[in-house]
This record gives C-alpha cells, sequence and structure tokens, in this order.
C-alpha cells in the first residue's frame, strides 16, 4: 500500500478558491498605500499612516463581510473546520503546548529589544496623540489582515485533507499544509513588499501559526488569538 494517495475530490475546489480569496485579500489592501503621496500633500506624519491604516482597515472589514455572506450562501462554515462528532475540549497538554508556543516568539522579540515588549516598544517611541493613533490604527489593520492568514490556513488544510491521504493517520491529522503554504505565499512576499523590524522572523511567523493551528486542534477562535497576541507582544 502506498504511503501516500491522491485522492480526486471536487468537494476541495470551494476551499482553494476560497484560500485564493484570502491572500487576494490581505494584499488588495495594501494597494491604499500607492496613495498616501496624496496624504502628504494635505500633512507629513504620522496622520499619513493613520488614514492608510483606517482605510486598509475599512476594506479589510468590506472583504471580510462580503467572503462571510458568499459562504453562508453555499453553507460554507469558515470558522469551523472539525466536525461537530470530533470537537472536543483541548487536554491540558495542549493547553501547555499552545502556551510555550505563544510565548517563546514573544520572549524573542522581548530580548530582541533590549528585555521590552514590543507594544511597550512601540507605545514608548510614540508618544505624541497621533503617534500613539497611529500604532492603535497599526493594530486594528493587522488585526483584520491576521483573520485572512488564519481562515487562508484553514482553508488550505481543508482542501488538501481532502485530495492527499496518508497511511499514517496522524499524518493525515496532523501534517502542516497550511503552515507550508502560508509560508510560501505570506512569507515570502511579506519578506519583500513589508518595510518591517526581523523580516525572517516574521518570515518563520507565517509557518509558525499553521503550527499553532494545528495544536490548537483547528479552532479558528484559539488560533487567531494566540497569533495576534505574537504579533502584538
Amino acid at each position: 500500500m502506498k504511503s501516500i494517495e491522491f485522492v480526486k475530490d471536487k468537494s476541495s475546489i470551494k476551499y482553494y478558491l476560497l484560500a485564493m480569496v484570502c491572500v487576494f485579500c490581505v494584499y488588495f489592501a495594501k494597494i491604499i498605500e500607492l496613495f498616501s503621496p496624496l496624504f502628504k500633500k494635505v500633512y507629513y506624519g504620522y496622520l499619513v499612516d493613520v488614514f492608510v491604516n483606517s482605510f486598509s482597515l475599512v476594506l479589510w472589514i468590506i472583504l471580510f463581510l462580503v467572503m462571510f455572506f458568499i459562504c453562508k450562501k453555499f453553507d460554507i462554515k469558515i470558522f469551523t473546520s472539525v466536525p461537530k462528532a470530533d470537537r472536543k475540549e483541548l487536554s491540558l497538554k495542549r493547553l501547555i503546548l499552545l502556551y510555550v508556543l505563544a510565548i517563546l516568539p514573544m520572549l524573542f522579540v522581548s530580548i530582541y529589544l533590549n528585555f521590552t515588549l514590543k507594544i511597550v516598544y512601540d507605545l514608548g517611541n510614540r508618544v505624541t496623540i497621533l503617534g500613539l493613533l497611529s500604532n492603535l490604527t497599526n493594530m486594528a489593520s493587522w488585526a483584520a489582515r491576521i483573520i485572512f492568514i488564519v481562515l487562508f490556513i484553514n482553508f488550505i488544510h481543508l482542501g488538501f485533507e481532502k485530495n492527499i491521504k496518508f497511511k499514517n493517520e496522524k499524518l493525515n491529522k496532523y501534517f502542516p499544509f497550511g503552515a507550508i503554504f502560508s509560508f510560501l505565499i505570506f512569507g515570502i512576499i511579506d519578506l519583500f513588499v513589508l518595510k518591517i523590524t526581523l523580516p525572517y522572523f516574521y518570515l518563520f511567523l507565517s509557518f509558525y501559526y499553521g503550527v499553532i493551528y494545528l495544536v490548537s486542534n483547528r479552532k479558528f477562535a484559539s488560533t487567531y488569538l494566540i497569533c495576534y497576541l505574537i504579533w502584538l507582544l
């Protein structure tokens, strides 16, 4: 018997399409930044960041609502990937592992920032009202962005688990399809598109989010909360 089997299941197509929509949503909102020079003619400084972040957030909310209602119309549950019969509370071992997975990246960034939490470092370096407002709108826009990243991981996993079957049952449950494609798409693109400190660390995080998704037993709320806290703190 083959250790891996490829199965033709047309129902997986809808998940791949939704995953592609998530990628589109993540980067389509970045188009707002192309218009930042127009804002600079009105005001130069943190207010430009506030405009860009706010418009990106509004656009992401609209895109999410559109995707949500489309999924609802076709009876696709975007926040639930585990069949009801298989849903269970997280064991103590998983909870501890999730706690460790959440703490490690925060600790790494804190050490890099001379033992200062990222959020404290950011707020401490933007002490003006506009600076704080810029930071808050950035946090809100990233909260929306990470929703699409987690949904992408979820849809990719749902699609591939229908098309690829391993002989080993554990591999069927825990092979990181979402993590791999998140790394190859968001990780690689962000490395060249986003102007961020520690770019290779964020490249690693794009894979790490997929690992958290599996350890959390594919629970959207738990995965999203931990991923966002890792980015935030």
